[in-house]
């Protein structure tokens, strides 16, 4: 397996080579987009696209065990490099063509948005706003926010919200990536019920959807976008209606995950605790440590490598040797680095680890936040995905970060008309 790193704050490239015993030696050369690597009888070209590397700056040269080595070069990036970047697209026209909402799980009707125009603002999250400060609301005797008409309130504390709360109404509503928030009276009567806070599911499969939020006297339902379903009209080319179709209103789940990592990052939560809703209660699921740090990942196995060429013309190969020369040229995954630990489902929590959770609550500097636990469950199989993709003896942490995975997110860009 050959992994490559490229970390956009530092412009270097991190390359790890993992050998199998049975290839014997190996040379390994790099040229100013490619890495070669020369074993027995056979050579492996590999094409890092986008990617000018400094093949004179070789530094870091490790040799972490009897089958890997690694080592660092400096890297520039091309500007026309073709990101695998996953865009949000078709969203609005999606939501303002909708007849209702449905929950993704069973398809109950939660709610009609028909004739509901959408005001979409991907630069503020409701509910991370308002449990990014809840513990503060524990240590504290006098309001930290300002009076009723500046704040929302909720059961946990009172504070100002970051969204123009008239967005949403009985013919708007608001959707910011993560949450589609609408007014009550567009909700479908008993599709949602509670249970004792403010945390709804869906009345049919007990699924978490979202979170009731208070302005002043007035409640909002605050639904995360990855749990819905839309109900879209579909006319013909003469514009009659031909049926409705189902389309969930997040497309692709990695979308979620990196609008919610990249949101965190934008309002300085580099530090998180995630709880998971579940019918019974919350449950501690995950610490996440964000970095701020965008990446390159580049990974490909040796052997699947394509395009088999025969070089007769090397001089180091004996009269009737061939040397057979595998090419493959490799995309980046652009993504941003995420450091977890998982507490759940695994029940076997360290006393270091249960010392951790409980110094992290206690710190101002720590966000809490809460997602469903179908979410949650999610979330970490993505982190692990690309975990994956990031060679071995770097993915778990050592010294003050032992304890803790590296894995990533993908890298979201935002197109100038929806931002």
């Amino acid at each position: 397996m050959l992994f490559a790193e490229a970390v956009d704050n530092s412009k270097s490239l991190d390359v790890t080579y993992c050998r199998m015993k049975e290839t014997g030696s190996c040379h390994i050369n790099v040229y100013s987009d490619t890495i070669e690597v020369q074993n027995a009888n056979k050579t492996h070209q590999v094409t890092l696209n986008g990617l000018n590397i400094s093949c004179m700056t070789c530094k870091n040269l490790c040799l972490v065990n009897d089958g890997t080595l690694s080592c660092r070069f400096n890297a520039s990036y091309s500007s026309h490099t073709n990101d695998n970047i996953i865009k949000l697209s078709k969203i609005k026209s999606n939501l303002n063509a909708a007849d209702s909402i449905l929950c993704k799980f069973c398809q109950q009707k939660l709610g009609n948005i028909q004739d509901v125009t959408c005001t979409i603002n991907f630069q503020k999250f409701i509910t991370l706003e308002d449990e990014g400060l809840c513990i503060e609301g524990g240590y504290f005797c006098h309001p930290t926010t300002k009076s009723v008409g500046d704040s929302a309130t909720n059961s946990v504390n009172t504070q100002t919200f970051p969204v123009n709360f008239d967005l949403a109404s009985p013919s708007s509503c608001l959707f910011t990536g993560l949450e589609l928030m609408i007014d009550r009276s567009l909700v479908e009567p008993k599709s949602i019920q509670s249970k004792g806070n403010d945390f709804f599911h869906c009345s049919s499969c007990l699924m978490a959807l979202g979170k009731k939020v208070l302005y002043g006297s007035q409640e909002y339902f605050v639904f995360w976008a990855n749990c819905l379903s839309l109900l879209i009209r579909e006319n013909d080319i003469d514009g009659d209606f031909i049926g409705y179709i189902e389309k969930p209103l997040i497309a692709d789940e990695m979308e979620f995950y990196g609008l919610l990592v990249d949101n965190l990052i934008r309002n300085t939560q580099y530090r998180v605790i995630l709880s998971a809703i579940t019918w019974d209660g919350l449950l501690d699921f995950m610490l996440l440590w964000l970095p701020d740090q965008k990446l390159r990942l580049y990974t490909t196995a040796l052997q699947d490598c394509t395009s088999p060429t025969i070089d007769v013309n090397e001089s180091s190969l004996g009269k009737d040797e061939q040397n057979t020369v595998h090419s493959v040229k490799i995309e980046p995954i652009a993504c941003r680095r995420v450091f977890y630990q998982q507490l759940l489902p695994n029940s076997n929590c360290s006393l270091n680890t249960a010392q951790l959770v409980d110094s992290w609550r206690k710190d101002f500097g720590v966000t809490l936040i809460h997602m469903p636990w179908e979410t949650c469950i999610g979330f970490s199989a993505c982190l692990s995905q690309f975990s994956s993709r990031i060679a071995p003896h770097t993915r778990k942490l050592d010294g003050p970060m032992m304890g803790f995975m590296s894995g990533a997110v993908p890298l979201i860009h935002l197109p100038n008309d929806l931002a």
